[in-house]
């Protein structure tokens, strides 16, 4: 089973900066989100395959073509957060005022449910696990926020998460590729860093794969910024040159749907429930 994600993001939207963790500061970036975009949606509709696209709430609201494209092609839509905050700077009123508006927004423009939602920086633990109440509440059946490093074991692959309160959510976390001994997460940066043989070698050993991108690992373009550091100007643009060559490749050999599809095809009675 090969997932594909895309998180719908800008090439601004990065965690863990001072200047671009103010969304005042967004406003004064050109957008090369759109075109990039395009370019994803073509290839994906050149071998007829799936995705599901979780989408920040302020870029859905900020930029309405960028839904009406995905529902015009017939995508999954799913929630990124509407301000691209993690959990370690939000409580249990703003995360669900953040969620809250983020679904709101996407299914206005959309007409279809948001039944989907990643995390930013995948950044649940065992410290904000209320935040799995709050989504349920909120009507999120799929969750793919979690990876290996808050899984905390080596295997990776769907199992149920029981809430606190008693609620029970789907999750679909990110798989790894394994890389020197080591397993990596399987999208974006590291995407880009490793060698397509190696890619492939992981889809084909592996029964569950789950990969996420951002529409900027396949912009040769990706502005450099005098906000960052030389070192994140650097991981931005780090594999660039191949990436979109290396991603058609993978969908021209293996075959990808969306989270929901994939939900389906999976025997969620005989999932391991998740205690974080």
């Amino acid at each position: 089973m090969h997932i594909l994600t895309i998180d719908v993001e800008d090439w601004y939207h990065l965690i863990g900066n001072r200047y671009f963790s103010n969304p005042d500061n967004w406003y004064d970036n050109e957008s090369v989100l759109l075109k990039n975009l395009e370019r994803i949606i073509a290839l994906l509709e050149k071998y007829n395959r799936k995705a599901t696209f979780l989408v920040l709430g302020w870029i859905a609201e900020k930029y309405p073509s960028v839904i009406k494209l995905l529902v015009k092609n017939d995508f999954e839509i799913g929630s990124h957060s509407y301000l691209h905050r993690t959990t370690r700077f939000l409580n249990k009123k703003s995360f669900f005022a953040d969620t809250e508006k983020s679904i709101k927004i996407i299914e206005d423009q959309s007409g279809k449910k948001v039944e989907c939602y990643r995390m930013p920086a995948f950044s649940i633990d065992r410290t904000n696990k209320w935040v799995y109440d709050i989504l349920a509440d909120l009507g999120i059946k799929y969750d793919s926020s979690l990876t290996i490093a808050n899984r905390r074991n080596n295997y990776v692959y769907p199992y149920k998460i029981k809430t606190p309160n008693g609620s029970f959510i789907k999750e679909l976390p990110v798989s790894t590729f394994r890389y020197l001994w080591v397993n990596f997460n399987s999208g974006s940066g590291y995407f880009r860093m490793f060698p397509l043989k190696k890619i492939t070698q992981s889809l084909k050993n592996e029964n569950y794969n789950l990969l996420y991108f951002h529409p900027r690992d396949f912009d040769l373009q990706t502005p450099v910024s005098l906000k960052v550091s030389l070192l994140q100007n650097l991981k931005n643009r780090i594999g660039l040159k191949q990436s979109i060559n290396k991603f058609e490749s993978i969908l021209n050999n293996f075959e990808f749907t969306d989270i929901k599809e994939a939900s389906q095809k999976i025997d969620w009675i005989k999932a391991d429930t998740l205690k974080l």
